[in-house]
């Protein structure tokens, strides 16, 4: 019995850390569909509004859609991409922002690296996750809902707008009940501290 148990405390003590290893997929450019939500038109308009937040701030933006959250937290996935990733490593302060989105679980998130921590603290992160990108999400439009997460990382970041003049609609407004429901729908933010 004391085999078994030191067995099964074992099992449970390596059971975390087995959910939690990660496969990423392969990063396609400034913008990976993992997901395959997002068509060619839509993954363009993204990688040049990146581009341009990259030239005016150095800093480095990516979008990554996932298949899937392999049993571990989306929080875990921001620090297995950045490191993996090396998202914004080339200054040698983690200065990159990764856009997460996770439609299989319903899930998204703004993971800023430590050197940009200031510019984009994580309020203002859950601020542009919750007012600009899941009311499109809602609505099933997640190249609009992603492209409006671009730009309020753009103005967070110092770039301004990185928006092009062929700009989505904005989303409708909320409707009472929804004003008065604290839930996003099936869409769940990573907010910090919740």
């Amino acid at each position: 019995f004391l085999r078994l148990g030191l067995l099964a405390a074992f099992l449970l003590f390596l059971a975390p850390a087995v959910a939690q290893a990660v496969t990423p997929p392969l990063k396609t450019g400034a913008v990976t569909d993992e997901a395959k939500i997002l068509n060619l038109r839509a993954t363009d308009e993204m990688t040049q509004r990146i581009a341009e937040i990259q030239h005016r701030t150095g800093f480095e933006v990516v979008v990554v859609t996932l298949a899937g959250l392999q049993a571990a937290s989306i929080e875990k996935w921001g620090q297995v991409l950045g490191e993996q990733w090396a998202i914004g490593a080339a200054s040698g302060r983690a200065t990159g922002v990764i856009l997460i989105v996770a439609p299989k679980e319903r899930q998204v998130r703004i993971a800023v690296g430590s050197g940009l921590t200031a510019r984009l603290p994580d309020d203002a992160a859950a601020r542009i996750v919750t007012s600009r990108i899941l009311p499109f999400f809602k609505q099933a439009r997640y190249a609009d809902g992603i492209l409006a997460g671009l730009d309020g990382i753009a103005g967070a970041l110092g770039a301004g707008s990185a928006q092009s003049s062929a700009a989505a609609p904005p989303p409708p407004k909320p409707t009472l009940l929804e004003r008065r429901s604290p839930d996003w729908g099936w869409w769940r933010p990573y907010l910090p501290g919740i």
